[in-house]
């Protein structure tokens, strides 16, 4: 009986030490952050922190990219601006050769969202890429890393 709870014990431990991976993603440096927290309409919540390369559903809580991309600096560039009532983004123009885009239609980073009429980042999701305008682009540079729990 005493095997059994030593067993049981070592498995939950081992559960909870191991990292839960979240989502890959391109977390933006500050000065990219500030570029596009320009872009967001007044009164709204600002994001602009990042480009989700791996959403939550599709990562399913395990590494799913090559460990040597971990921290890799990316640069891509915004090519287009969308918004409703609830959301605003930017399409990416981004290279991913070496990682497959996963969940995201599109890359794209959500620059801000409406509280008031109930925006939420993953709103960014429902626009399809003819709905973006072009804008001039916008230079942006960011890190790979994975948001673990």
């Amino acid at each position: 009986m005493v095997a059994i709870f030593e067993k049981f014990v070592l498995e939950t431990l081992q559960q909870y030490s191991e990292r839960q991976v979240q989502y890959t993603t391109i977390v933006l440096d500050d000065a990219s952050h500030k570029k596009l927290a320009q872009l967001a309409p007044r009164g709204w919540r600002v994001l602009s922190h990042h480009l989700t390369i791996i959403s939550p559903p599709q990562q399913k809580g395990k590494s799913k990219i090559d460990k040597d991309l971990l921290g890799q600096w990316v640069s891509f560039d915004a090519t287009g601006f969308a918004s409703n009532d609830k959301v605003a983004t930017v399409i990416a123009d981004i290279d991913l050769k070496q990682i497959e885009l996963k969940g995201p239609k599109f890359p794209h980073v959500t620059i801000a969202i409406s509280d008031n009429t109930g925006g939420k980042p993953v709103m960014s999701n429902n626009f399809e890429p003819s709905d973006f305008t072009p804008i001039e682009r916008i230079h942006l540079c960011g890190k790979i890393e994975e948001v673990t729990n």
